[in-house]
C-alpha cells in the first residue's frame, strides 16, 4: 500500500505535466528514506520535498523534456529522409538517446539524495552512470520491463489497467532504489577519501 499511495500522490501532483520532475524528485525522497527502514510519512514527506525541489526539478525536467523533443524532432525528420549520411545520423542519435535515458535514471534520485546545482545535477548523473554502467543498465532493464510487462498486460486483462494506476512509476523506482543507495553512498565514500 505505501508503493501504491507513492504512485497516486506521483500521478496527481504531475497533472500539471510542469510539475513532473519535482513529482519524481519527491517520490524518491520518500523511498530513500523507505528504503533505509526509516518509515516517513508519506504525505508530509512527499510533499515537504515536492515544495523543496519544485524549482531546480522542474529546470531539470524542463531541459529533459526540451531534449527529448530535440531527439523525436529528428527521428522524425531521419525517418522521411533517404541518403547514406542519415545512418550515420541514426547511430548519432541513437547514442544521444542511450545518454538521455542513463541521465533519466540518476538526475532526479540524485536531486532528491543531493544538494547541487542544476548543472551539477546532469555532471553528476553523466559521471555515475559511465561509472556503474552494467548497475546502470540492470536499472533501466527493471524499470523498461515493469513498464513493458503493465503495458502488455493492459491489452489482455482489465485489472492491468489498475495495476498500471496504481504502481507503475513507483514499483520500478522502488526496486532501482536499492540499486542508488549503494551507488550514491560508494560516492560519498570516494568523495570522503
Amino acid at each position: 500500500m505505501y508503493i501504491v499511495a507513492l504512485n497516486l500522490l506521483f500521478l496527481i501532483c504531475s497533472i500539471p505535466v510542469i510539475t513532473i520532475g519535482a513529482s519524481c524528485t519527491a517520490m524518491y525522497t520518500v523511498l530513500f528514506r523507505f528504503v533505509r527502514n526509516d518509515e516517513p510519512d508519506i504525505l508530509k514527506t512527499f510533499f515537504k520535498a515536492f515544495r523543496e525541489n519544485l524549482k531546480k526539478a522542474s529546470c531539470i525536467w524542463a531541459a529533459m523534456l526540451a531534449a527529448a523533443g530535440t531527439l523525436a524532432v529528428n527521428y522524425y525528420a531521419l525517418y522521411h529522409m533517404d541518403g547514406g549520411w542519415t545512418e550515420a545520423l541514426r547511430v548519432f542519435f541513437n547514442f544521444i538517446f542511450i545518454i538521455w535515458v542513463m541521465l533519466w535514471v540518476y538526475i532526479f534520485p540524485a536531486a532528491a539524495y543531493y544538494k547541487n546545482s542544476v548543472l551539477g545535477y546532469f555532471q553528476f548523473s553523466v559521471r555515475v552512470a559511465i561509472a556503474n554502467l552494467p548497475v546502470t543498465a540492470a536499472i533501466i532493464l527493471i524499470q523498461a520491463v515493469m513498464l513493458l510487462a503493465i503495458l502488455f498486460f493492459a491489452q489482455y486483462m482489465q485489472m492491468a489497467v489498475i495495476l498500471l494506476t496504481c504502481c507503475v512509476f513507483s514499483l520500478p523506482a522502488y526496486f532501482s532504489t536499492g540499486f542508488l543507495v549503494k551507488i550514491f553512498e560508494r560516492f560519498e565514500d570516494d568523495d570522503l577519501n
